[in-house]
C-alpha cells in the first residue's frame, strides 16, 4: 500500500484528478487522503479503487508529458491523435485480425508512423527526388508528408484507403441488420439519387459539380431503431447521411492544440458546414432561393441526421479515427448483441462490450494497414534511389516487390518465427 500511496502522491503533485463526470454532487477525495487507521472502510472493491484512479492520474501524466513536447515535434502530433482513440489504441494492443494481417514491411513502416517517428524506408530515401509522370515532384522528406500530402500521385492510393475504411463499416452494418445505401451499391441507385428530386433536369457546370459533392457515401437507415436492453444510440431516430474523410499529410495537424483527437474533430464538423453551404448555393442557383430562406434542397437535408447533422467519420494520418466512426460503432454493436442474446445466454452489456471491441480492433488494424500501403507503395513507385540510372527504379528491393507474396497476408506480425500462420 505504501509504494501506491507514493506513486500515487508523485503523480498528483504533477497531475490534477479530472472533475467528476457528476456535476449533481461533488467528487469523492481521493483513497490515500483517507487515514491508515479507515483505509478502505465502506469502499467496495479498495482494489480496483485504487488502481483506476491510479490509472487516471498516470493517464494524465502522459498528456502533460505530450503537451510539453514542443510545437513542431511530430511525436506531438501523432501521440495527441492516437492518446484515448478507441481504434488506433488497438495497433500495439490488440491481438492480429484475420483478414488485415500485417507484413513485417507494412509493420516497421506503420508502427513509426504511429509513434511520429521517421519510418525505415523513408530513412533510407530522405532527400531523394520524388518523379510523378516524368516530372519532378518535390523530395523525400523523414516523415513522409511530402509523399502522403502530393497532389499529383496516381494510382488511387488515397481512394484505396477511403474505400476500405467504408467497406468494412459497410459490412458490419449488413451483418448487424442495419440497412444502409452506398455509393457502390449493385443493388438499386445506392446513395446517387438522395437529393435527385430536388436537382432540375438542366444544370450548368458549377452546379453539377456542386450536386456531385453532395453524393454521401452511405445513407445509414436507423429511424426505425430504438433503445434495446435499456441501451440507446446516438443514431436511434433518425437516417445519417455518412461522408468519410481522409486527413492525408500533415498540413491539416493544428501543433498549439492540446486536446486529444482535436484536429480529427475539427475536419468531422467541418464536413456538416460543408454540405449545408453546398446546398444553399444549389437552392440559389436552381431554385432562386433568396440566401435568408430555406430551399428544397436545404430542406431535404435536415431530414437527414438530427438537425440535420451529417455524420463524417475522418481517418487521420496517425491511424486514429474521429468520434463519428464511434458512433456508428457503437450502432453496430448494439444490434449484434441484440442479436447474439437471442441465441446465447450471456449479458447484454457484456455482448455488446466483446462486439465493440473486436470491431475496433478490426477497424483500427485496417486504418492503419491502410497509410503503411499507401507510403510503401508511393516509395517504390515515385522515388528515385541514389543508385538507379533513369526510370523511377525505388532501392525497396524485395525480391516479390513492396507487397511480397499473396501468402503472406496471413504473416503473424507477433510471432514471426513461426513463418506464416493460419
Amino acid at each position: 500500500m505504501d509504494r501506491h500511496k507514493a506513486i500515487f502522491d508523485t503523480l498528483r503533485l504533477k497531475n490534477r484528478l479530472p472533475p467528476s463526470d457528476n456535476s449533481d454532487s461533488p467528487p469523492s477525495p481521493p483513497i490515500f487522503d483517507t487515514p491508515v487507521e479507515a483505509f478502505g472502510v465502506g469502499i467496495k472493491k479498495v482494489q480496483k479503487t485504487i488502481m483506476d484512479e491510479r490509472h487516471v492520474l498516470m493517464n494524465a501524466d502522459v498528456l502533460r508529458r505530450i503537451i510539453e513536447l514542443p510545437f513542431d515535434d511530430h511525436r506531438r502530433k501523432a501521440l495527441l491523435e492516437i492518446l484515448y482513440n478507441e481504434f488506433a489504441t488497438h495497433l500495439l494492443t490488440g491481438l492480429p485480425v484475420q483478414g488485415v494481417l500485417f507484413k513485417p514491411a507494412k509493420w516497421k513502416e506503420q508502427v513509426s508512423i504511429y509513434m511520429g517517428l521517421p519510418t525505415p524506408e523513408t530513412r533510407k530515401l530522405v532527400n531523394q527526388n520524388t518523379i510523378i509522370k516524368g516530372a519532378k515532384r518535390g523530395i523525400v522528406d523523414l516523415y513522409a508528408n511530402n509523399i502522403f500530402n502530393t497532389k499529383h500521385a496516381t494510382g488511387g492510393g488515397t481512394s484505396r484507403n477511403h474505400s476500405t475504411s467504408l467497406g468494412l463499416v459497410e459490412d458490419a452494418l449488413h451483418t448487424a441488420g442495419v440497412p444502409c445505401k452506398s455509393t457502390g451499391s449493385t443493388n438499386g441507385p445506392g446513395t446517387k439519387n438522395t437529393f435527385v428530386k430536388q436537382l432540375t433536369l438542366t444544370m450548368n457546370g458549377a452546379s453539377t459539380k456542386n450536386a456531385s459533392k453532395t453524393i454521401p457515401d452511405l445513407v445509414l437507415i436507423a429511424i426505425h431503431l430504438s433503445g434495446s436492453n435499456g441501451v440507446d444510440c446516438a443514431l436511434d431516430g433518425a437516417d445519417h447521411i455518412v461522408d468519410f474523410k481522409t486527413l492525408q499529410g500533415l498540413s491539416h495537424y493544428n501543433n498549439t492544440s492540446t486536446t486529444p483527437g482535436a484536429t480529427l474533430e475539427k475536419r468531422q464538423k467541418g464536413v456538416k458546414q460543408e454540405y449545408h453551404d453546398r446546398a444553399k448555393k444549389l437552392d440559389s442557383e436552381l431554385h432562386g432561393t433568396q440566401q435568408d430562406q430555406r430551399g428544397p434542397i436545404e430542406s431535404e437535408l435536415n431530414e437527414y441526421g438530427h438537425k440535420g447533422r451529417v455524420l463524417a467519420p475522418v481517418i487521420g494520418s496517425y491511424g486514429g479515427a474521429s468520434s463519428d466512426l464511434s458512433l456508428i460503432l457503437d450502432l453496430v454493436a448494439r444490434e449484434l448483441a441484440r442479436k447474439h442474446t437471442a441465441f446465447y445466454n450471456i449479458g447484454f452489456s457484456e455482448a455488446k462490450s466483446m462486439f465493440k471491441q473486436k470491431l475496433a480492433r478490426k477497424w483500427g488494424h485496417a486504418i492503419a494497414r491502410g497509410w503503411a500501403t499507401l507510403l510503401l507503395d508511393r516509395l517504390r513507385d515515385f522515388v528515385v534511389a541514389p543508385s538507379s540510372v533513369g526510370g523511377n527504379s525505388s532501392p525497396l528491393n524485395y525480391s516479390q516487390g513492396v507487397d511480397e507474396l499473396a501468402t503472406l497476408d496471413r504473416y503473424h506480425h507477433f510471432h514471426g518465427h513461426s513463418g506464416l500462420c493460419a
